[in-house]
């Protein structure tokens, strides 16, 4: 994780990433003369990601603060709630960060981090967008090199089915007080 960040700041990279329902989304800035080397590291973190125990927990820190960070705010509680409420049996009526309990198993979740990656960390899966001063023949070029060779991870799982969602047959409504009032 140093080498990468190290490299990323040689090559004055300013990155950052989201996760929603559907998609996790990496986002990178750059000088045009960097997007080559910056391909390199990308396509690494996709093909070759070499994930360590101490790593995991470490992230798995970051993740649990973000989470009660997010607990704190009636904003995020709304929107969890109306998502319980919505939704039955899809993935979608939790949180998009996770449940408490598995948020507080991942520091040693080295394992599970790793089949994650396996499953979902695929060349089918990905989608790469680059816009800018650039000339689209090279960065194509630039792309067959960092990522051509990409074939995904042979002992991957299927990814799991997502459950079909039940019509909903009647009206449903929530109600929660929070701190002095509801929220």
């Amino acid at each position: 994780r140093d080498a990468r960040e190290k490299r990323l700041l040689s090559l004055a990279v300013d990155e950052n990433a989201w996760t929603d329902e559907d998609r996790t989304v990496y986002v990178a800035r750059a000088p045009a003369a960097s997007l080559g080397a910056l391909l390199e590291v990308e396509a690494d973190r996709f093909a070759d990601l070499s994930l360590t125990a101490e790593g995991v927990r470490r992230e798995a820190g970051a993740v649990y603060g973000e989470f009660r960070k997010g607990r704190a705010s009636p904003d995020r509680r709304v929107h969890t709630l109306l998502r319980e409420t919505a939704f039955d049996a899809s993935t979608y009526g939790h949180p998009v960060i996770g449940l408490e309990e598995d948020i507080a198993g991942m520091p040693d979740g080295l394992d599970r981090a790793l089949a994650f990656h396996r499953t979902f960390y695929r060349p089918e899966r990905a989608v790469l967008v680059v816009t800018g001063d650039i000339e689209p023949g090279a960065v194509v070029e630039m792309a067959r090199r960092t990522h051509g060779g990409w074939r995904g991870h042979p002992d991957a799982s299927a990814a799991p089915e997502r459950p079909e969602e039940p019509a909903q047959e009647a009206p449903r409504d929530v109600s929660e007080v929070w701190g002095d009032g509801p929220v």
